[in-house]
């Protein structure tokens, strides 16, 4: 298991581990839909800093999954 350093420390998020799984345009990755919220809020402010294009985007996937997918 790597080791990854506790949220609060500075320059670490705890996404980042599961954005960096998504390294090529149309790839996805399939999540509880309880995580949607967050996901969601946390790929808009990446879309935000990465100025007009939308690289991420998340959707209902099933009844109780969603989904995160690379765009760009």
């Amino acid at each position: 298991v790597a080791y990854q350093p506790a949220a609060g420390v500075k320059g670490f998020n705890k996404w980042d581990p599961l954005f960096a799984r998504l390294t090529k345009a149309g790839q996805s990755v399939e999540l509880p839909r309880a995580l949607r919220g967050r996901l969601s809020a946390e790929s808009h402010k990446r879309n935000k800093k990465a100025g007009d294009t939308k690289t991420w985007a998340i959707s209902r996937a099933g009844a109780d999954t969603c989904r995160l997918w690379r765009l760009l």
